[in-house]
This record gives structure tokens, sequence and C-alpha cells, in this order.
């Protein structure tokens, strides 16, 4: 009986540390965080604090070399509202990169690829987040519908 008390216990302490973790990270506030010293394009990702998907596009976005800065947010409303991203092109991060905001997880060929089809672009977006996409699990399931914005309207729009 004493072991079991024991054991009990111990998880109720694991477990309430790891709550408290959890609720520490959630309700810590902004932070800007180098991740990494890359040699190829500067881009900064806004990113929600509780997100996990999007540490798995910015670790893409490292081993393609591209130089990041992350900022943890409790509310990524300001940096979609600075480019003008409407809601119904919205995803859980925005990387700028640029002056042109990436909304999403967009694979970086198809950045590429609308950017020099559309030069007077300010938005690059794959609305909500896809399985398979860069940074995603699970598997790509036909093309990505991805969009070119201006001034918050879609010009362009390209199959990837």
């Amino acid at each position: 009986m004493n072991n079991t008390l024991n054991k009990n216990l111990m998880y109720g302490f694991i477990g309430g540390a790891m709550i408290a973790v959890i609720i520490a990270l959630v309700f810590s506030g902004d932070s800007t965080d180098p991740i990494s010293n890359g040699t190829g394009p500067k881009v900064t990702v806004y990113k929600s604090l509780s997100c996990g998907c999007c540490v798995n596009y910015i670790s893409y976005l490292k081993k393609n070399g591209y130089d990041v800065t992350v900022v943890s947010t409790n509310d990524t409303a300001d940096i979609k509202d600075k480019y003008n991203i409407p809601h119904n092109m919205q995803s859980c991060h925005t990387t700028v990169m640029d002056d042109v905001a990436i909304e999403g997880h967009v694979p970086l060929d198809a950045v590429t690829m609308i950017r020099e089809q559309n030069p007077d672009l300010e938005v690059v977006a794959l609305p909500g987040m896809p399985a398979g996409s860069s940074g995603m699990p699970g598997i790509k399931r036909g093309d990505f519908k991805i969009f070119a914005l201006h001034d918050g309207a879609v010009t362009n729009s390209i199959n990837f």
C-alpha cells in the first residue's frame, strides 16, 4: 500500500510540474529569440506561443539556410493586420522576408515562383494548416492553392 501511495504521489508531482511548465510557456508574454545564424536570406517568423507546428516550419527554413529570427507572441493579429492579411487567408504564423509576408506553411519553391510572377505582391498565403505542407505532418493530397495578395486582395494564385 505504501508503495502504491508513493507512486501516486510521484505521478501527481510529475503531472503537476508538467502543467506548470505548459502554463508558464503559454502565459510568458512576448519574446524575440534569434534561432539561427544561417547565411541565406534573413526572415522573421511571428508565431503563437502555443503553436507547435510553427517550430517545424522554422526548422524547415533553417535547413534551407535561412537566417531566422522568431518572435513568439500571445497575439499574432497585429502582424496579420500590418500586412493586411484577410481572415480567410490566415494561418498559424507569418514569416516576413524582405517586405513580403509569407502566411502559413508555404513551400519555399512556391514562394520563389509566385514572387517571380507577381513582383508587386505583399503577401504569399497558404491558408489554414494543410497536411503535408512544409512543417506540417501528414501526407500531401493534391496540389496546394497558394495565393498572391496586394492591398488585401488576391491578385493571382498557383497550384503547387
